[in-house]
């Protein structure tokens, strides 16, 4: 089904599933670039993990060649990367955390 896409049009379809899965009258995702910026600040651990789920999820809803982590790269590291562009970008923290951490993600380590 979604095989047939363009890597954007995947990014955008699980950007759309993540918003109707979290979708509550609070909020309309259930992690927006803002929550993920005060874990950022406060050093908690759980955007590591929030960070490395959402890079797992997209590893399987794309292709390969969208990014491409060495891995090697900790948890720390990918935490340093995406906390430095909420940080240098704080127009767009009212976005999507994924969307946040899938740029992020392809901006640092693009397939050459």
């Amino acid at each position: 089904m979604f095989s047939d896409l363009p890597w954007y049009g995947k990014v955008l379809a699980l950007v759309a599933f993540f918003a109707i899965m979290t979708a509550s009258s609070a909020s309309a995702y259930w992690q927006d670039g803002n929550k993920l910026y005060d874990q950022c600040e406060a050093q908690i651990n759980f955007g590591v993990g929030y960070m490395q789920g959402a890079v797992d999820a997209l590893a399987l809803a794309m292709n390969e060649g969208t990014f491409c982590i060495p891995p090697t790269v900790t948890g720390k590291q990918l935490r340093d990367v995406v906390c430095r562009d909420l940080r240098e970008n704080p127009k767009d923290r009212n976005l999507l955390a994924a969307l946040l951490v899938f740029r992020s993600v392809q901006q640092a380590w693009p397939c050459k």
